[in-house]
């Protein structure tokens, strides 16, 4: 097309750009570590938009029949569910499942065991099947929007692990310490030493701006091109960049050495198992008798102990991920792959959800600068004294695996000394019943 004098190319234009001008946005959860990555894509990348509204709880002044009209008075509306809400089958399609429970009845269940101080009980009971309530009333409400949505043009949105940026705005940003994030600094720290996880399984770890990227190109998607039904997109790593819990930790902790982080406390050396019994083994002698020395220590100095706590809420932290560190599923993406090649223009690069050309080495190295830098906030100059605090633990690592070697060696050393002797009299001991029972035969 041409404005003008000028000439405007087919590779200049932004159909998603240009849906987006001059309209209003309503985001929930604009707070969170998916929101913010998704306002700030939205303020640099569709720069004409003309109000972004963000639900941030209840405030005083705020009129919920005006949100509400905002709502209704929407183009599309795009949920952002779990690729996990229907992790009861390991073959997962692009559609919606029949819900595990009629959300209005689950409600009315719910609101009945609270009020009898029964909730907490009863909710495994509830969940049948599904690993937790995230997961559970994800699928109850992707079955509500079916319900509900009747013309309203609706999509949903399944993103999997979601991890610290790609690209988009700073490779290996992150903010947070929930999920893989946590356990990430866990392990880059020393904390975490030992967890259950089929080192075979795959991990579907997918970045945030890619899972933005698809939000926004989804909510285009759905506002010009309605359908009687609701589209799903899963946003998923699994099909096309397949990656093992196992080559995870390959990759990822050699960058957990290059770049150290100084609130190291020991070497960084997370194992897999998925013996539950050596596992718990595991933790007693790498986690909690250290831990326990270490409190004992500080008590002795006069301060709080940290460390047992802090070791109970992490267990109880990867308690919950373990359902998905054991097992695997298959995400069909077929929707999310026919969208990426409707693109066009500036799009296919601005908007591009595409991780054909994603190189997990080079992400993980980024996502180690991203822990230290974003996470722990530590300023590059400290990296040289992080490195020799490092030194300094392996060292101590290596002493006291030798130290553990020449104990058991020693106990085994005692206890073949006392097998032998036992041995010695049990042969002097037969050999007097024989030597008198001959006697007597005489």
């Amino acid at each position: 097309m041409s404005t003008g004098p000028f000439l405007v190319t087919s590779e200049q234009t932004s159909p998603i750009t240009d849906f987006y001008r001059g309209r209003s946005l309503f985001i929930t959860g604009g707070s969170g570590f998916v929101g913010k990555v998704l306002v700030e894509k939205f303020l640099r990348s569709c720069p004409d938009i003309e109000t972004i509204f963000i639900l941030i709880r209840h405030k005083k002044g705020n009129n919920p029949a005006q949100r509400l009209e905002a709502i209704l008075n929407s183009k599309a509306l795009v949920h952002v569910s779990t690729a996990y809400c229907n992790c009861n089958r390991e073959v997962i399609e692009e559609k919606i499942y029949p819900s595990p429970l009629e959300v209005q009845k689950l409600v009315n269940i719910t609101s009945f065991l609270e009020e009898f101080k029964l909730l907490e009980k009863l909710t495994p009971r509830l969940l049948n099947g599904w690993p937790n309530t995230y997961t559970f009333t994800k699928a109850a409400a992707e079955n509500l929007f079916q319900e509900e949505s009747v013309d309203f043009p609706v999509a949903i949105v399944r993103p999997s692990i979601v991890i610290a940026t790609w690209k988009e705005t700073l490779p290996g940003w992150t903010e947070t310490f929930n999920g893989p994030n946590g356990l990430n600094a866990a392990a880059a720290t020393g904390l975490l030493q030992t967890m259950l996880c089929d080192s075979t399984k795959i991990a579907d770890l997918i970045p945030v701006d890619v899972v933005v990227n698809l939000m926004i190109a989804v909510g285009w998607r759905t506002a010009t091109h309605r359908t009687s039904t609701i589209k799903v997109y899963h946003c998923t790593s699994g099909q096309d960049k397949k990656l093992t819990w196992g080559q995870l930790i390959t990759l990822m902790f050699p960058y957990a050495l290059v770049y150290p982080t100084s609130h190291v406390i020991r070497h960084p050396q997370l194992k897999f198992t998925t013996n539950r019994l050596w596992n718990a083994i595991c933790k007693l002698y790498q986690h909690y008798i250290p831990a326990y020395l270490y409190d004992l220590f500080l008590r002795l100095q006069g301060e709080k102990p940290k460390l047992v706590g802090l070791y109970t809420r992490l267990h109880r932290a990867i308690n919950t991920l373990e359902f998905f560190s054991l097992r695997e599923w298959t995400f069909l993406n077929e929707n999310t792959k026919r969208l990426s090649l409707e693109l066009s223009g500036r799009d296919i690069e601005t908007f591009s959800f595409d991780i054909s050309d994603l190189e997990w080495s080079t992400y993980f190295e980024n996502y180690a600068k991203g822990v230290r830098t974003f996470l722990f906030k530590e300023d590059w100059s400290t990296l040289p004294a992080a490195k020799v605090r490092l030194r300094r633990y392996n060292t101590i690592r290596k002493m006291r695996n030798l130290l553990v070697l020449l104990i058991a060696f020693r106990l085994l050393h005692k206890i073949s000394q006392t097998f032998r002797h036992l041995m010695a009299l049990s042969f002097n001991y037969i050999s007097s019943l024989i030597s008198v029972s001959m006697e007597i035969a005489q």
